[in-house]
């Protein structure tokens, strides 16, 4: 059924959309000023329906997700960045480690 799986891309914009969805149910977004009062209660209920339907969707689809490029993935990693990412990873953990050892030092002393 999914010989060559679900492009990247769809599962994206599906994403998208859940996300929307768990917003507008949460009531992170709010459509009091914007949409009849009648309406914003049903509103709220489909968006909760579709979230987590959602949800169930898109564990299924990664399941099935396809090897293919999608929009922030393509076929060769860029020049250099694998040099860039282990300077990031010492960096960042070498500042980890100092700001741990001076909190040590001053609880210490």
């Amino acid at each position: 059924m999914f010989a060559k799986g679900i492009h990247p891309n769809w599962l994206v914009l599906v994403g998208i959309v859940i996300l929307l969805a768990q917003a507008v149910g949460q009531g992170t977004i709010n459509f009091s000023d914007a949409l009849p009062a009648a309406y914003i209660p049903r509103i709220d209920a489909w968006c909760r329906i579709i979230a987590v339907t959602g949800n169930l969707v898109m564990t299924g689809m990664g399941m099935v997700s396809s090897s293919g490029t999608g929009m922030l993935v393509g076929t060769q990693p860029p020049a250099g960045a694998k040099n860039a990412i282990l300077f990031f990873i010492l960096v960042s953990g070498s500042i980890l480690l100092l700001a741990h050892a001076r909190a040590a030092y001053a609880f210490h002393y």
